[in-house]
């Protein structure tokens, strides 16, 4: 009430003077006597050397002021003359700025902290460190390759439509394109919008899975499939370079239509045509047939071209390049 009702010194005294059994300042503590050990000096306005009074609070009623003495406040009021209005006027300008400033750096400070962490749960620190989407270039390049370059760049600025909708890319041409440059370049942009993202090889993402059988719930396979199935965007890289089994095709089979059910988007990078992929994943028997269910290798790859806008990258292979 005293804050929005007294909005100067003079106010305020009239205010707190009405409740002399609750309110002292310390003006009236040693005109009365009453002041002890703990009652603050009077100090005086530098400008215009009037005395600036320090308020308290009274202890408790049916005690004497001199035996229990106030709760004072750490500061004495602050003079209303011109010069001292001025004065701490600029004062509480600087010291917002300043809380202002220090506030910024250390948003800054932790959004860093949570970037280094979302690269490092993405796998973005060690493998695909430096493969940027500023540091692709297209200069020279197939067309195709310039293309996917300016897809690359749209899916990061319209993550948000790809997240609502569950629409993400599908990476395929030649070895040496730089598919795996795109996709963890669009990758990073994603962390440093502060959204959770795991990029992992094929092969890393299944030798994971396989080391999972462990009692400790955090690193059980139930806990990276719900990883793999629910983070923000999941990016496979080289997607036919494991070796096929049963597992592997199952494996692989739960993560994409469990994302294509919760409509999260996912970023894929192969080598392989489609029919190439499903001899890759399904595993050709030499006579003509298949050691494992080719359906199923037809239906994750049917998926992946529902949930995926299809990005084709021709041309030489660019690696040693500055792609």
């Amino acid at each position: 009430m005293t804050n929005e009702l007294c909005n100067t010194p003079k106010e305020r005294a009239k205010f707190l003077n009405t409740y002399p059994d609750i309110f002292i300042n310390n003006q009236t503590a040693f005109d009365k006597g009453w002041a002890t050990e703990e009652t603050p000096i009077i100090t005086f306005c530098e400008f215009c050397q009037s005395p600036l009074l320090t308020w308290g609070i009274l202890g408790l009623q049916g005690f004497g002021y001199q035996q229990l003495g106030a709760l004072w406040k750490c500061e004495p009021e602050r003079c209303d003359c011109n010069e001292a209005t001025a004065f701490w006027m600029q004062h509480d300008l600087t010291s917002e700025n300043e809380r202002k400033e220090i506030m910024k750096r250390r948003a800054a400070q932790n959004n860093r902290r949570q970037l280094d962490l979302l690269m490092s749960q993405a796998g973005l620190v060690d493998r695909y460190a430096g493969r940027t989407l500023s540091g692709f270039i297209t200069e020279g390049a197939d067309q195709s390759i310039i293309v996917a370059s300016e897809k690359a760049y749209n899916f990061v600025e319209h993550f948000d439509k790809a997240f609502a909708t569950g629409k993400g890319l599908y990476l395929t041409g030649s070895f040496g394109t730089g598919k795996t440059h795109l996709a963890a370049g669009i990758a990073l942009e994603i962390c440093k919008k502060m959204k959770p993202v795991v990029m992992l090889s094929m092969v890393e993402l299944l030798a994971r899975l396989r080391s999972s059988y462990s009692p400790d719930d955090t690193n059980s396979e139930m806990s990276l499939m719900n990883v793999f199935t629910q983070v923000d965007l999941l990016v496979i890289d080289d997607l036919g370079k494991e070796s096929p089994s049963e597992w592997t095709l199952e494996k692989l089979y739960q993560i994409i239509n469990a994302r294509y059910e919760l409509k999260k988007p996912i970023i894929v990078t192969t080598n392989y045509k489609d029919q190439e992929l499903i001899a890759r994943l399904a595993k050709p028997d030499g006579y003509g047939g298949y050691r494992l269910d080719q359906k199923t290798a037809g239906a994750i790859i049917s998926r992946l071209h529902e949930m995926c806008s299809l990005v084709v990258m021709n041309g030489c292979d660019r690696r040693g390049k500055a792609i």
